[in-house]
């Protein structure tokens, strides 16, 4: 129905060769998750939910500005997970195994309450 909430998990494995180098000299590559978003769903600012699971089922809880990025983009429904240099260290450093991003939506307007047939 309209202005119900749907949740979004995206799951994705731990690159180890985002970071290069030596403790004080790291070289930092990117990771990031991006999901375009069906029309007929608007992303809920600020409801992510980001934690890393370790190798023994552990899990981090990740900071929002501190350890990564969350940008929506409403000309393309786009919204972009981006972790920032402390967000790999904390990955590489706890070696996660895996990273899991949870987060709303809301059905909008262009949502049919019709139902086929």
């Amino acid at each position: 129905m309209i202005g119900d909430t749907v949740s979004w998990k995206l799951s994705g494995r731990v690159n180890t060769e985002i970071r290069a180098g030596e403790v004080g000299t790291y070289e930092y590559g990117y990771f990031r998750f991006i999901d375009e978003l069906d029309e007929r769903l608007d992303y809920t600012d600020d409801s992510e939910d980001v934690t890393a699971t370790l190798k023994d089922g552990t899990k981090v809880q990740f900071d929002v500005i501190q350890d990564y990025t969350a940008v929506y983009e409403a000309a393309t429904n786009t919204v972009t997970f981006t972790f920032t240099e402390d967000g790999i260290d904390k990955m590489l450093d706890n070696k996660a195994g895996r990273i899991d991003i949870t987060f709303d939506t809301t059905v909008n307007s262009k949502a049919s309450t019709n139902s086929p047939g």
